[in-house]
């Protein structure tokens, strides 16, 4: 009985772990895109000031 239930702590620790995990990848991603955006139009501000300028 015991080694069931120790089985059953690990599985769900590791889906917790799993979860967590993927969470903190989609977090990752979804703000480099964000950044990668802003950094885009901040990039073409900066080409468009200079042909003005």
């Amino acid at each position: 009985m015991r080694d069931i239930r120790r089985m059953k702590m690990i599985k769900i620790a590791v889906i917790i772990l799993c979860i967590i995990t993927i969470s903190m990848i989609a977090c990752i991603l979804c703000t480099s895109v964000i950044a990668g955006k802003r950094a885009d139009e901040s990039i073409e501000r900066y080409f468009k000031e200079q042909k003005r300028g």
